[in-house]
């Protein structure tokens, strides 16, 4: 009973003291150009095909993407996607802004992984990769 209740909450060993906290792996691309002027539409694809297209309107300043959980913004010349528990090690990213031709670039995020809820308690990852257009 006490392992089938230690894997429910995580842990990997009896005796582990495991926090419940739900850190969740993030990736966070900032993309630097001239302007972002009119609508952007970002395409995100990994090693296994589409991951998720996030779509910012003319007037907005902040979106959803497609996954229900990652979002896109912008701030003067730099536009910020965080992808929220998507952790790939290769991605390709097509920005577009205003029905134009795709800006491609492809990543290979350097992540830092970390043990938020203690050792042997699951391990997130984090990158923050930045790319001038």
């Amino acid at each position: 009973m006490f392992l089938a209740l230690m894997s429910l909450i995580g842990c990997e060993f009896p005796g582990t003291s495991c926090t419940l906290m739900f850190v969740p792996s993030t990736l966070t691309i900032d993309a630097t150009r001239e302007t972002w002027e009119g609508e952007v539409v970002v395409d995100i694809e990994d090693i296994d095909g589409e991951l998720m297209v996030c779509t910012l309107l003319a007037e907005e300043v902040k979106a959803m993407c497609d996954d229900n959980g990652s979002s896109i913004s912008i701030a003067g010349d730099t536009l910020t996607l965080s992808m929220w528990n998507h952790t790939p090690d290769w991605v390709r990213v097509d920005f577009s802004v205003d029905g134009t031709e795709p800006e491609s670039v492809e990543l290979l995020p350097d992540y830092d992984e970390y043990e938020p809820n203690g050792s042997g308690c699951g391990v997130s990852r984090t990158a923050t990769v930045t790319v001038a257009l």
